[in-house]
C-alpha cells in the first residue's frame, strides 16, 4: 500500500484539532451544558396568580449529578408556557448559600395585584442546626423585577405561610421555633402591617399548617394539636370546628365561604379498629393497616359548625386540589404509576382524568380554564380538561420527562 503525499497534512491537521478541542474551556462549557440534566419544578395552590395567567415555580437545575443545585423562583406564562424574562440576572433565592430555601407553600400573590408576591426564605445549615435567615417578608414585583425586603420584628426562628390579605395592608403568616418539619412547635399565628411596618400576634401555640383566609377576608382558618379553630381575622375569641384531639393529622383545607372541606390523615390503629369490627361482624378479609385520606365537610350555615365525613381514599396520594364540588384526587396504583380522578362532592362520584408513569402528586386546578396542572417526574408541567375530554398536553419542562 503506498501513501500519497497529502495523507501526512490531514493527519497534522486532525491531530492540532484533536488538541484545541481537548484544551478550549468554551468547548468545555457547551459539552457541561448538553450534560445538565433537566430542571425539577415544584408548585403549589397559592403559587397561582388571581388572574390565572401565571404560576410561579420553584426551579432546581444543576450541571451535573453530583454538582449541587442552583434554586431559582419563575414566572410561567400559562397561555404560551414560556418564563416571564427578567431584567435582572440574580436568583430570587440567591443568598450566598446553597441551603436557601422555600418551605413548601412559602410564597402567595397579592389577590387584588396580579403583578405582585410575597414569600419568606429559611436557610439551614446541615453541619451546624441552626436559622441563619432574619425573619424577612420579601415582596416581588413581576413587570419591574424590582424585590423588596421587610424585616419583622419577632422572637421566632423563621416566617413560613405567608397570605396577603384583600386590603392590600395585611399579610399574615405562621412564625415557629424549632425546625419547620416538626408539624407542632412553639408556633404564632401572626400579622403584619405593611403601612405601620408592625407585626401583631393573633395565635399562640399553633401547629406549623398553612392558614386559611375566609373569601370575605374577615376569618381565618388555623390548626392547633391537630383540630381546626377559625377565628375573626383581627383576632379572639376563636371558634373549635373539629374534636380529634391530635390523632390525625389535616393535610389540605378549601373553603368556600359556606363550607370547609378538609383532608384528614389517618392513622393505622384506627382503620385497624374498624377492621377488628367488621370482622367481628362476619368480615373474613381483614386489609394491612395503613394511613388513609378522607375528606370532611364542615359546614358554617347555621351558626354552629356542622360536621361529616364525605369519601375515604386508601391510596391517594398527599398532593389535592379542590373547586366548588370538584374535589381532584391523586391516587397512586402502583410502585411507578399513579392518576389524577376527579371526585364529584354532590353526585359521590369518581372519573379517572389522566394516569401515566411517574406521574407526580402536586395537581392544581386553573379555575378560570377549568383545566388540571400535574408534574411528570418532577420535571414536566401538563395541563389536561378537568372534563378529561382532552388528552394532556406538555406545557414546559423537560420533555424527557413525558408520556
Amino acid at each position: 500500500m503506498t501513501l500519497k503525499k497529502t495523507e501526512p497534512y490531514y493527519l497534522v491537521l486532525f491531530c492540532l484539532l484533536f488538541l484545541w478541542w481537548s484544551v478550549h474551556p468554551a468547548l468545555h462549557q457547551v459539552i457541561a451544558q448538553g450534560q445538565a440534566q433537566d430542571p425539577l419544578i415544584f408548585f403549589y395552590p397559592s403559587y397561582l396568580s388571581p388572574d390565572n395567567r401565571l404560576l410561579a415555580i420553584e426551579i432546581w437545575s444543576r450541571q451535573g449529578k453530583d454538582s449541587p443545585f442552583k434554586k431559582d423562583i419563575g414566572f410561567l406564562n400559562l397561555r404560551n408556557g414560556h418564563l416571564l424574562p427578567r431584567t435582572t440576572s440574580r436568583s430570587l433565592l440567591d443568598f450566598n448559600s446553597d441551603s436557601a430555601y422555600i418551605e413548601g407553600e412559602g410564597l402567595c400573590w397579592d389577590p387584588e395585584y396580579s403583578e405582585r408576591v410575597y414569600f419568606t426564605l429559611q436557610r439551614y445549615d446541615l453541619q451546624e442546626p441552626s436559622f441563619k435567615l432574619p425573619n424577612v417578608l420579601f415582596r416581588y414585583n413581576v413587570s419591574t423585577s424590582t424585590l423588596e425586603t421587610m424585616l419583622l420584628e419577632l422572637e421566632v426562628d423563621g416566617i413560613v405561610f405567608p397570605i396577603a390579605a384583600k386590603d392590600a395592608k395585611h399579610v399574615f403568616f405562621i412564625g415557629y421555633s424549632g425546625k419547620p418539619n416538626n408539624g407542632h412547635s412553639a408556633s404564632v399565628l401572626g400579622v403584619y402591617n405593611l403601612q405601620l411596618g408592625k407585626v401583631d400576634i393573633l395565635a399562640k401555640e399553633i401547629d406549623i399548617f398553612r392558614p386559611l383566609l375566609s373569601p370575605d377576608n374577615t376569618r381565618i382558618l388555623f390548626r392547633r394539636n391537630g383540630d381546626l379553630f377559625v377565628m375573626p381575622a383581627c383576632g379572639d375569641p376563636h371558634v373549635r370546628l373539629t374534636s380529634f384531639n391530635g390523632d390525625s393529622r389535616i393535610i389540605s383545607t378549601y373553603w368556600d365561604g359556606e363550607k370547609i372541606y378538609f383532608i384528614r390523615l389517618t392513622p393505622p390503629y384506627e382503620q385497624l379498629s374498624r377492621e377488628l369490627k367488621d370482622f367481628f361482624r362476619g368480615k373474613k378479609n381483614i386489609e394491612e393497616p395503613s394511613y388513609t385520606r378522607e375528606l370532611w365537610e364542615i359546614s358554617l350555615k347555621e351558626g354552629r359548625p356542622y360536621l361529616r365525613r364525605i369519601e375515604v381514599f386508601k391510596t391517594m396520594k398527599l398532593g389535592t386540589d379542590l373547586y366548588r364540588n370538584t374535589f381532584v384526587v391523586p391516587l397512586q396504583e402502583d410502585h411507578h404509576n399513579s392518576s389524577i380522578w376527579k371526585y364529584d362532592i354532590q353526585q359521590g362520584s369518581l372519573v379517572r382524568l389522566t394516569s401515566g408513569k411517574y406521574m407526580d402528586d402536586l395537581p392544581l386546578i386553573v379555575h378560570k380554564e377549568r383545566s388540571i396542572l400535574f408534574r411528570r417526574n418532577g420535571m414536566a408541567l401538563y395541563r389536561t380538561d378537568i372534563e378529561g375530554e382532552d388528552k394532556p398536553q406538555f406545557l414546559f419542562g423537560g420533555r424527557s420527562s413525558g408520556p
